[in-house]
């Protein structure tokens, strides 16, 4: 769901015009996402 928030304000910050802040935090969402993924299920896992 937040990801789909975040792809909804690049995709309409991309009508402003490219900038690599905008890049950057784009290209780190998904990194950060299946690292969140990664953690939880490692964490569930774990204390099971």
């Amino acid at each position: 769901m937040i990801f789909f928030m975040c792809l909804e304000i690049a995709m309409r910050q991309k009508r402003f015009g490219d900038s690599w802040y905008l890049k950057v935090a784009v290209s780190l969402i998904p990194i950060f996402w299946v690292g969140l993924h990664i953690t939880y299920n490692f964490m569930r896992v774990w204390t099971s």
